[in-house]
């Protein structure tokens, strides 16, 4: 079975604690996703944006490596925001108990004690179950078999006539 893809969020400087972070999600069963292993995002390409908005969006969390750096970033709150558009379970991961963490993150809870990180494995797990749970094919049944209802329904016409 595919383990869920979390998209690591981290700053240049951070990757000490990147590493940690990877290491915590590969122990909780994830498969982090870390620009750095990709080769697609060496060198200067236009649509970088969009390659990692693409992998944010077909993954099932994202976890943030935050230092007292984070704030100078301006790649992780651009991650961030795609996660938060895309409804992901979102954490932030730091080692230090006094880190300062941007106002993009003040809604997301450090995960530096276990019993947070557990909690945003267990989401990220969920929506991994929740996306796997109903094949493309299996969908596009269901809902034929829902607008057929529908059609049949009494004030069908009035929400279905652009189908017609």
């Amino acid at each position: 079975m595919n383990k869920p893809k979390v998209f690591v969020s981290y700053k240049l400087e951070d990757r000490d604690i990147r590493d940690i972070v990877v290491q915590k999600c590969q122990s909780a069963g994830l498969n982090p996703y870390v620009d750095k292993d990709d080769d697609y995002v060496d060198g200067d390409r236009e649509d970088l944006v969009e390659h990692l908005a693409a992998h944010i969006k077909n993954g099932h969390g994202v976890i943030v490596a935050v230092s007292d750096k984070t704030k100078d970033s301006w790649w992780v709150p651009l991650e961030v925001g795609i996660g938060y558009e895309n409804d992901m379970p979102i954490t932030a991961w730091t080692e230090s108990t006094t880190v300062y963490l941007p106002s993009y993150l003040e809604r997301v809870r450090s995960t530096r004690y276990s019993e947070r990180f557990v909690k945003w494995t267990r989401q990220v797990k969920s929506r991994h179950r929740d996306a796997g749970s109903m094949s493309e094919t299996a969908f596009n049944i269901q809902a034929s078999i829902a607008f057929g209802r529908a059609q049949r329904h009494p004030s069908a016409s009035k929400y279905f006539y652009w189908f017609r």
